[in-house]
């Protein structure tokens, strides 16, 4: 019976995903993590690229971090993935912080959509729904 329940609350996220992708813009940045200093996809005068994150700051770094700018009519939220999978993804709208305390998994529907929308996260979207 739980099970059956678990069903309608993913058919829900994924409906609403689905809204986000139709009605939403995203704005890729390489590099997440450092405020403003990622740089866009497709690259600015700083040489941003798809290994701006990887190279970029001193130390060590624990994945290569990216960062979409979701971007609604009325509200705008950021989705932060690991490249190398080394965290969950996440994701500053309050749905995501509600589902993430109560349990249910680190998921909204600004993340689901992200990992949908950019292939080379897509394989981590099967891994969180499995």
């Amino acid at each position: 019976m739980a099970r059956r329940d678990m069903d309608a609350v993913d058919s829900q996220l994924l409906e609403r995903a689905r809204g986000t992708l139709r009605h939403s813009r995203f704005v890729r940045h390489d590099g997440a993590g450092g405020g403003d200093s990622g740089a866009a996809r497709g690259g600015d005068a700083a040489g941003g690229g798809e290994d701006a994150g990887a190279n970029a700051g001193a130390g060590p770094i624990t994945g290569r971090l990216v960062s979409f700018s979701v971007i609604e009519r009325t509200d705008k939220n950021t989705v932060t993935a690991d490249l190398d999978w080394g965290q969950a993804p996440t994701c500053t709208c309050t749905s995501y912080w509600t589902e993430v305390r109560l349990g249910r998994g680190p998921w909204c529907r600004h993340v689901v959509a992200v990992l949908v929308k950019e292939e080379e996260l897509r394989c981590q979207l099967i891994d969180l729904l499995l």
